[in-house]
């Protein structure tokens, strides 16, 4: 099994250039909705989906423009996901990494593809970057969100 890995001191993301690659080969583009339980339910959706900031429509006061600014805070590309940062093994995601190299990396980022045995649980573990695989296991008392599902 192959899956992506952030080997660099910052949080995974991806280059605009590898998003279009994405879209290219099948995964679906939105428009980003701001409400609060919009934000909840993006977040909880298990969907593969690329949000683009280009379809949004523009804020309609400063509170609204506020609160985008706030949820985008370190997400400066043009587009943006949930699963890619949760989903490292899927097969398009990998396939983009490997053909654009270093291109594929967003800002800060050094992704790297390693490969595990098939059948191996895994958890992507690190510090804000600088990542590694681990086989799973038992564990009590910490945030397991990022096994990998």
């Amino acid at each position: 099994m192959k899956i992506v890995i952030n080997r660099s001191y910052g949080g995974f993301s991806l280059s605009d250039t590898a998003y279009e690659k994405l879209i290219e080969r099948g995964i679906p583009v939105k428009k980003f909705e701001y409400s609060y339980s919009a934000i909840k339910e993006e977040a909880d959706d298990h969907d593969v989906v690329i949000f683009d900031r280009h379809l949004d429509d523009p804020p309609v006061d400063e509170f609204e423009s506020a609160n985008r600014d706030a949820f985008h805070e370190f997400e400066t590309n043009r587009y943006w996901d949930q699963w890619s940062r949760h989903r490292r093994s899927h097969p398009l995601l990998v396939s983009v990494i490997l053909e654009l190299g270093t291109a594929a990396a967003g800002a800060h980022a050094d992704l790297e593809v390693i490969e595990i045995p098939d059948d191996v649980k895994f958890v992507i573990c690190g510090d804000y970057g600088r990542e590694y695989c681990a086989e799973e296991r038992r564990v009590w008392g910490r945030d397991t969100a990022q096994l990998d599902k």
